[in-house]
């Protein structure tokens, strides 16, 4: 058990100082030490607060799950600063737009980024400094070096990985500095940036911590992207015990049921969709996971028969569902999956989300922000030490993302619920318009904007589809196309030059005319209609 954290980078360090020697990575094959991985990580902060560039507050990261990496997280943290993730094989416009609003002028890239630094810098001037992770090779960094304008400053290989931490380790900042930020999807096109603090992600740690009795034998699964915040989970949970952590290899993450044996894991944690994709390769099979400890599911409704399915696969494991937004740090209510009674609290179908952690405030509020009474539904409102402050240089959004109540503000995750007399929440529906896919969050706004930027018509609607336990496994749009010029060929390939993956519409359909209801809005019951009907075929005997 650590003591309090203070900032996000403590725990490691307080691990290192202990057990320099435990394993604290595992990256396919290779394995570093807590030292090995503490001692590259000083080499980053060191150059991150060299003179020519201490000057900067937020540090970008383009890069895959390598050693480098992992040491440029922690070695941006000790020198005092945020990193921001970016995925070098996100729409090179995305990654441009986080650079801009982030205000970031460092960036760390391994070889997996190489390729794609220089045009997503390109616009930018010579005011971006590149620092080369270790790991990137000769003929990486002569690609990088060929006639571009930008300075480069490379990481090398410490002599040693012996070296110890020391006082100076830690950075003399204040806890409401930010740690990190990431990029949430915006109604507009634009994403909006999540600034979490030391003391929001050390508020959530010390919780965690305290909850679970993890030691540091366990051997924790690394499965999210550093964009997505539960990322943030794997590692400080992880290195704040002691523990190891076990990089999932991108050919396994669609079905890693044979990485948890192969590595001896005590600790997974994962989206609902994974365990659903497991399933349906046959590997949540009973007693596949004796030695799993605990199962964690975030991102995404986690439904009881999947909970229950989970359990039998891995009967030593307690199943948790976690729930949080983003701005709300990760996660902020806990539920633990009980064998003879949690499949009777499911609401259509869905594990419940639980009770909000804590030394955290919520609130269940009808459309006018009245507290309703327990089993009726309403939004979900939370205020504590996990909440953030606001969004990046976005005040409007922040705004109206926050209620002011007897003089406190509350965060409005956008999520119905439920709440039974013994406080556990039960989980609904989102009340707007995004939806969860393959554990992302996803604003069907956005996905619409980029529609109707190269259609040039306002009549564009998205939705998830199909949905399964709660799960948006797809996106549709659809296009009220009365005048028959609209090529749908040409509009994935345009979404997938703006939007990651997982928001790229799976189809288009172009529709004569856009179905609206009584108050003149969109109707998306009649556009679910439409895709119930083109499943249904003579095989299916209808």
């Amino acid at each position: 058990m650590t003591s309090e954290n203070e900032y996000l980078g403590q725990g490691f360090v307080e691990s290192w100082q202990r057990y320099p020697e435990q394993t604290a990575l595992k990256i396919d094959d290779d394995i570093y030490t807590y030292a090995d991985l503490g001692t590259r990580s000083l080499a980053v902060k060191e150059i991150l607060n060299s003179e020519e560039i201490s000057n900067t507050e937020n540090v970008g990261l383009l890069s895959a799950k390598s050693i480098g990496a992992y040491a440029g997280i922690l070695g941006t943290l000790f020198a005092g600063k945020a990193y921001v993730p970016m995925k070098p094989d996100h729409p090179i416009e995305r990654n441009k737009r986080i650079l801009q609003d982030s205000k970031t002028d460092v960036i760390l890239v391994d070889g997996s980024g190489i390729e794609n630094v220089l045009p997503i810098i390109q616009e930018f001037g010579n005011r971006i400094v590149i620092i080369t992770l270790p790991g990137v090779d000769k003929q990486q960094q002569e690609h990088l070096d060929g006639g571009n304008e930008f300075e480069t400053i490379n990481v090398t290989e410490p002599s040693s990985t012996t070296r110890n931490p020391d006082s100076g380790t830690y950075p003399n900042i204040p806890s409401d500095k930010t740690a990190y930020i990431l990029f949430t999807s915006g109604s507009t096109g634009r994403p909006k940036g999540v600034p979490v603090s030391h003391k929001n992600a050390c508020a959530y740690l010390d919780h965690i911590l305290e909850r679970f009795d993890f030691n540091r034998s366990d051997r924790f699964s690394q499965f999210f992207d550093f964009t997505f915040d539960p990322s943030v989970h794997d590692m400080f949970v992880c290195w704040g015990t002691g523990a190891s952590l076990h990089t999932v290899p991108e050919g396994k993450r669609m079905a890693p049921g044979s990485f948890i044996t192969e590595e001896g894991l005590t600790v997974w944690y994962s989206v609902p969709s994974t365990a659903r994709f497991m399933s349906e390769f046959g590997q949540v099979s009973a007693d596949s996971y004796p030695d799993l400890r605990y199962s964690l599911f975030i991102g995404e409704a986690l439904s009881g028969r999947l909970s229950e399915k989970w359990q039998k696969a891995a009967p030593n494991s307690t199943v948790v569902n976690l729930y949080g937004p983003t701005e709300a740090t990760i996660s902020i209510t806990f539920y633990e999956w009980e064998r003879e009674v949690s499949k009777g609290r499911c609401e259509n179908g869905i594990t419940p989300i639980g009770k909000v952690f804590e030394s955290h405030q919520y609130r269940v509020v009808n459309q006018s922000d009245k507290e309703v009474q327990q089993g009726e539904e309403g939004e979900l409102l939370v205020s504590g030490p996990q909440v953030f402050h606001g969004y990046l240089n976005r005040p409007n959004k922040t705004e109206e993302a926050f209620k002011t109540i007897d003089g406190s503000d509350w965060y409005r995750t956008g999520d119905l619920v439920q709440e039974a007399e013994d406080g556990v929440l039960k989980f609904i529906s989102r009340i707007d318009n995004q939806i969860q896919v393959r554990g992302h969050r996803v604003e069907l706004l956005e996905v619409e904007s980029v529609i109707r930027d190269i259609v040039d018509k306002e009549m564009v609607a998205a939705v998830g589809w199909p949905v399964e336990d709660g799960i948006a496994q797809s996106i549709h749009a659809f296009i009220a196309d009365e005048k028959n010029d609209v090529e749908p060929d040409q509009v994935i390939p345009y979404c997938s030059s703006e939007l990651p993956d997982y928001m790229i519409p799976k189809e288009i359909h172009l529709i004569e005319e856009m179905p609206l209801n009584v108050n003149g809005k969109i109707d998306r019951d009649q556009l679910f209609d439409r895709l119930a009907e083109d499943d249904m075929s003579p095989d299916d005997g209808q």
